[in-house]
């Protein structure tokens, strides 16, 4: 899903989406912590109750000579010996395991590392024709492990160029260099004769279009799922892409359209929401299928990128 969300440049739109849950999170722990605060205060009072009942009895007894003040005493000290206890199980305890979680999830934020930033006042990508060369470049995800050597390839500005071979021979490596996923170690790659380690990530992936191999659906409607190669995109520009990609009509078949809730891989569309010919797994493999034909109109309709790729 990472690398999906980076083929159509929506970090920003996700990092925003991540905020506005934290947000939510943040009200609702509010929310709990004021209630725990009752919750605790009620305890409090209940138990001061109780000690200031239980101490007066003691004390009375003291006073008629039933009870002696070590029993006093014993009673003060049974009453602290509960409380204490339960107030630990109560709250602290509850606090500090949340906390230690926490901790560990920062922890392990700290450890990510980021392979590829942007070089100090990167500046953006400026396209001319659009040609793309790789020069003497190396590259491999282990340095015993080369996938490629020495490669040195041109594609030519609006030409159409496939890059055929067996599976591990690096078609997909390319793909990854040319999105700066990673950077590579010997060479370099050029756009109309600029080193992409020169430009801003933001500018060069937005001028590529990518059609990727594996096209997951995201636990949204259609109308999500089909824009956001574009999340700009108009309503009336999703419903051109989907009569370009001839899936328009099939989504019309759905009391709710463009609505539609698919879920993860679609898994959330049940053969009974469905009130045409088009069957659940008939549907669902459309989508599949011409999700990546939707993705190319956006791109070529919405977006317009001068670079568009297959996978």
């Amino acid at each position: 899903m990472l690398t999906h969300l980076q083929y159509f440049n929506n970090e920003k739109y996700e990092v925003a989406r991540y905020d506005k849950a934290l947000q939510s999170y943040e009200k609702a722990s509010i929310k709990i912590a004021t209630s725990l605060a009752f919750l605790n205060s009620g305890q409090n009072i209940i138990f001061s109750s109780a000690l200031t009942a239980m101490m007066y009895l003691a004390a009375n007894g003291v006073a008629t000579g039933q009870l002696t003040v070590g029993d006093l005493v014993m009673v003060n000290q049974l009453v602290f010996q509960l409380s204490v206890p339960l107030n630990f199980l109560g709250s602290v305890y509850r606090e500090l395991r949340q906390s230690l979680l926490d901790m560990e999830t920062l922890f392990n934020l700290q450890k990510v590392n980021i392979a590829v930033k942007d070089k100090k006042h990167a500046k953006a990508l400026l396209l001319n024709r659009g040609e793309i060369k790789f020069e003497n470049v190396t590259f491999g995800y282990r340095p015993d492990r080369p996938i490629l050597k020495d490669l040195s390839l041109t594609i030519p500005a609006g030409k159409k160029v496939a890059i055929v071979g067996p599976s591990g021979c690096g078609k997909s490596t390319i793909l990854r260099l040319l999105f700066r996923f990673y950077d590579v170690q010997q060479g370099r790659i050029l756009i109309d004769g600029q080193d992409i380690r020169d430009v801003s990530l933001d500018s060069l992936r937005k001028a590529i279009g990518v059609v990727p191999q594996d096209t997951p659906l995201f636990n949204n409607t259609i109308e999500h799922n089909i824009k956001y190669g574009n999340m700009e995109a108009s309503p009336e520009e999703v419903i051109e892409a989907a009569k370009r990609a001839h899936i328009h009509d099939a989504i019309g078949q759905f009391p709710d359209g463009y609505r539609t809730m698919v879920g993860e891989r679609g898994m959330m569309i049940s053969g009974k929401q469905s009130t045409s010919p088009y069957s659940y797994h008939k549907f669902i493999l459309t989508m599949h299928r011409r999700r990546k034909a939707t993705s190319r109109s956006l791109a070529s309709y919405t977006q317009r990128p001068p670079t568009p790729l297959l996978r």
